[in-house]
């Protein structure tokens, strides 16, 4: 099952209590996805039985009337289906010049408002692979963009073939709508998949700060240790100050280590600087030991 499907499965075992959200969510289906044929009839076209079943009771109970199965357009595997009713046309008719989509009577009437238009047209990718929420709007797509505007959703437009998609990619969007149309659960998946990913990446961006250091480490400890080893070989270590040639053995023993490591281990502990300062006076006087001795 895709997860867009799941979120319909969602709605339609959703408890609808007052008749005025049932009526807004039938609403949001009609607004967002029915038309009028020409036989003056209100056509539908939704993917699953389930759903045709599911808004067919619907349909009764605000229009009185039995619904008609009817093949498909495309030829398709979508479901499509027609009824007869005066005051479903005259609404659908209506939208040409609405301002508004529908009639608020309570708080939830615009949750279950979105759950229509989501269930008639709505698509959501799979939230671990990416985040898009898509509606396909038809002719309608400027009324419900000024309508998801009103309700602080900052949706986008595209033309794909020959649908008018109104979409988001935004995660923050996209938890705001799943939250206003009170479809927590998945509002709760989102947020929770946010902050799993914040998390991943801050634990990306540390180890790879951790990898820069350690190859600044290595980059620089290569030439010390170079020259440290050829003094080591020719003896030549004894002969630098005793602080600068407990310092090069150190470095010997800990190759890997950074700076701030090997001056936390020198006896007495001194502070990186220190140490800085005293490898450049053992590059210095090593280099001038090597070209004494013509090694």
């Amino acid at each position: 099952m895709s997860v867009s499907y799941g979120v319909k499965m969602s709605i339609m075992e959703m408890p609808y209590k007052n008749v005025c959200c049932r009526r807004a969510l039938l609403q949001g289906v009609l607004a967002s996805k029915a038309y009028i044929g020409e036989d003056k009839n209100v056509y539908i076209n939704l993917e699953k039985d389930e759903q045709v079943s599911f808004l067919e009771n619907l349909i009764k109970e605000f229009y009185g009337k039995e619904i008609t199965l009817s093949p498909s357009k495309s030829g398709g595997r979508g479901k499509r289906f027609f009824f007869d009713s005066k005051s479903a046309r005259s609404y659908v008719l209506s939208l040409d010049e609405a301002d508004t989509l529908f009639t608020e009577k309570c708080q939830s009437c615009v949750a279950s408002f979105l759950r229509g238009v989501f269930f008639a047209c709505g698509r959501f990718s799979d939230p671990n692979k990416q985040f898009c929420l898509e509606f396909s709007l038809g002719n309608r797509i400027s009324l419900f963009a000024m309508l998801f505007e009103s309700i602080g959703l900052d949706m986008k437009t595209v033309t794909r073939r020959t649908e008018n998609i109104l979409y988001s990619k935004n995660s923050s969007i996209i938890e705001d709508f799943f939250a206003i149309a009170e479809l927590n659960e998945m509002a709760y998946t989102i947020m929770n998949i946010k902050i799993r990913n914040e998390f991943l990446n801050d634990a990306n961006r540390r180890r790879n700060f951790d990898t820069v250091n350690i190859t600044k480490s290595v980059d620089a400890a290569g030439p010390q240790l170079s020259l440290i080893i050829k003094l080591d070989e020719h003896r030549l270590l004894e002969m630098l100050p005793e602080e600068l040639a407990n310092t090069a053995k150190l470095r010997l023993a800990y190759p890997d280590f950074s700076l701030s490591q090997l001056a936390r281990l020198s006896v007495p502990p001194i502070s990186k600087s220190g140490l800085t300062h005293r490898m450049a006076k053992i590059m210095k006087l090593g280099k001038e030991l090597l070209m004494k001795y013509n090694l």
